[in-house]
């Protein structure tokens, strides 16, 4: 049987209508791997990242379509048509465009101004995204540390990676890529 690529682009479609405001990027994780270099590989079971560091509402979620690979010519930069991720070429398109185009992925962003963050570097070895995440009504902002997150919501997705390190004096830029 051959796949169908309208389904996919339809998943995606649906996930982007449900959750334009519903969607976080959680870091988690605070110590390194055994290997530092070789990250384990993901567990489709996993439920929760190791540990909690940061949640992040995410600041734009796009659905895009392959625009192929980086190299020595074509080193690519975010617009508002392109998205650079893991060296890749992403456009983003519309949901009127997104059949024609095949996108049948979704690209979560997250940005953080590193006023907000606490006077500390702190490692993190995993990145997830979630829906339906529930900040104390405290927080003003886009950006919670674990003890003001009241519902952590599902977590769809997570990534086991090197070490990453956020402080408050890097703006941190988070994008992940989910395909459908």
């Amino acid at each position: 049987m051959q796949e169908n690529i309208n389904g996919h682009v339809n998943s995606a479609i649906n996930f982007v209508d449900a959750n334009t405001d519903n969607v976080y990027i959680e870091l988690g994780r605070e110590n390194a791997w055994s290997n530092p270099n070789l990250p384990p590989q993901e567990v489709d079971s996993t439920t929760e990242l190791d540990s909690d560091i940061l949640f992040i509402k995410a600041t734009g979620i796009y659905l895009v379509s392959d625009g192929g690979e980086l190299n020595d010519s074509n080193q690519g930069s975010d617009s508002g048509n392109q998205v650079v991720y893991a060296h890749h070429l992403w456009n983003v398109t519309t949901k009127d465009n997104a059949l024609k185009t095949g996108a049948r992925y979704v690209l979560v962003k997250a940005v953080v101004d590193p006023s907000v963050l606490q006077d500390v570097t702190t490692s993190f070895y995993q990145t997830g995204v979630r829906v339906g995440t529930k900040f104390a009504n405290t927080i003003q902002g886009n950006v919670a540390y674990p003890d003001y997150v009241i519902d952590k919501g599902t977590l769809i997705a997570y990534e086991n990676h090197k070490e990453m390190v956020i402080n408050n004096q890097i703006k941190l830029v988070i994008k992940y890529l989910i395909k459908f």
